[in-house]
């Protein structure tokens, strides 16, 4: 992203929810999710990746929507983990839509336009 005003705004945004007199209301949320983290790595040390999944899910849900998550299939947060794939899938900042922005408005059947097909996959898996 070039500097300018973008540039700016984003800086800015990122700053409201990031400085250091803001990350102090975050607290508790680590001090809730950090222990049951750790427990839950004693308990079974091979799933780690999953426990940082859920970890990392659970405090964004807690900070940005003030839900405690209890349990790592809880549908909250199964609905964050598609939401999440779809966003790994479509958002590598290679699809043709970053570069050509005019394609979304080309029907699905024109040879090529297959994403249209996989965005709306992911907007019936989410949307579930």
């Amino acid at each position: 992203m070039p500097y300018g005003q973008e540039w700016r705004n984003h800086r800015c945004a990122f700053w409201r929810i990031f400085n250091p007199s803001v990350i102090a209301n975050y607290r508790d949320a680590h001090r809730t999710a950090v222990p049951k983290f750790m427990r839950k790595l004693h308990v079974s040390p091979q799933d780690f990746k999953s426990h940082t999944q859920y970890t990392i899910l659970a405090t964004i849900l807690k900070v940005l929507y003030g839900h405690d998550a209890e349990d790592k299939d809880a549908p909250l947060i199964g609905k964050v983990k598609i939401v999440s794939g779809c966003l790994d899938e479509i958002a590598t900042g290679s699809h043709p839509l970053d570069y050509f922005p005019i394609l979304a408005h080309v029907p699905a059947w024109v040879p090529g336009a297959g994403f249209h097909y996989e965005l709306a996959r992911c907007k019936k898996r989410s949307s579930r």
